[in-house]
């Protein structure tokens, strides 16, 4: 398994030709250099990987009763912002990495599961 290595793309500080750049280099080295079998897999990390703060190794956000749907509302942005890359397709599937404590282990599942845009596409780990 390859990622794309969009661990800390959050929006709104990363351009979309930074993004598609990086989908279409994880696929072309999957396809091209990789072993065979080797698949490309969108990489998202947590919330506190656009802090720079160390906070997505304890998660420690200080977001208060609504932690769950901001952290939610933070995945949503970046897993849609990937998948609207134009070869997003090709990707095997979404990575939720360094997942740092409850909140975010179930905003990633809120994600995962329920948004209609991430299951129809592809596969999540």
């Amino acid at each position: 398994v390859l990622l794309s290595a969009t661990y800390q793309a959050h929006a709104p500080g990363v351009e979309p030709e930074g993004l598609a750049a990086a989908v279409a280099l994880c696929c072309d080295a999957a396809r091209d250099h990789g072993p065979p079998g080797a698949r490309c897999w969108l990489s998202v990390g947590p919330y506190g990987a656009a802090l720079a703060d160390g906070s997505e190794y304890t998660g420690a956000y200080s977001l208060g009763t609504g932690a769950v749907e901001a952290l939610a509302a933070a995945y949503d942005r970046q897993v849609s912002a990937l998948l609207a890359t134009p070869r997003s397709n090709e990707a095997e599937g979404v990575a939720f990495e360094t997942i740092p404590c409850l909140p975010e282990a179930v905003a990633a599942a809120r994600v995962a599961c329920v948004d209609q845009s991430l299951a129809c596409a592809c596969d999540v780990w």
